[in-house]
């Protein structure tokens, strides 16, 4: 997995390899939107699609601050590469794509910022996208989770429908509370062990 961006390199990339097969892979990444809110540093306000390859995107990228909006187009020209083509904001465009990797699939998320001057590139180096580290991290993890639960119905619905459309805070959240529910769960019940094995043993 690659590191994060310099600030004036022409492409940033991140390689995740996972035991998914390329089907599952092909499955989980045939929605872009839900590859963008995989990405634990985008916090997507609004997402609308203007035609059948056309996206407007409202959103902040935690990883620089900044809030933006991003207009681009969706191209697939193979059956596993996508292709964003921006019409706003510093980066040209982005590639995913997809291969066979032993015993699984590798994703490969390429960011190409070779499409403005080194000097707009320099006087704009705040829009710099350093997410792509944390989002290979957190693909890699959905991946996994494709390969296991990715052909139950309501696993997708809950992915797509209630769990991605949370702010990435909302769903680190969530999580705490769960586990701590959990805890709490898994103590009530040693305790009421303990005072049946008690109770069992004055008898």
């Amino acid at each position: 997995m690659s590191a994060s961006p310099t600030d004036f390199d022409d492409e940033a990339w991140v390689s995740v390899e996972s035991r998914a097969s390329l089907a599952q892979a092909r499955r989980l990444c045939d929605s872009v939107e839900r590859l963008f809110r995989i990405n634990p540093y985008l916090e997507i306000q609004s997402w609308q699609e203007r035609d059948a390859d056309g996206c407007r995107v409202s959103l902040r990228n935690l990883s620089n601050g900044q809030a933006q909006t991003l207009v681009f187009r969706v191209s697939r020209p193979a059956e596993d590469k996508i292709l964003l083509s921006y019409e706003t904001g510093l980066k040209r465009e982005s590639r995913i794509e997809l291969e066979p990797f032993e015993h699984g699939s590798r994703v490969k998320i390429t960011d190409d910022y070779s499409g403005r001057p080194v000097t707009e590139r320099h006087a704009r180096v705040s829009e710099v996208d350093h997410s792509l580290t944390a989002w290979g991290h957190a693909l890699r993890g959905y991946l996994e989770r494709e390969r296991r639960f990715g052909r139950i119905a309501l696993w997708r619905w809950f992915l797509d429908r209630v769990w991605l459309r949370m702010k990435p805070s909302a769903r680190r959240i969530s999580v705490v509370v769960t586990l701590l529910t959990l805890a709490e769960l898994v103590l009530v019940v040693l305790v009421a062990l303990v005072y049946w094995l008690e109770s069992s043993a004055l008898s």
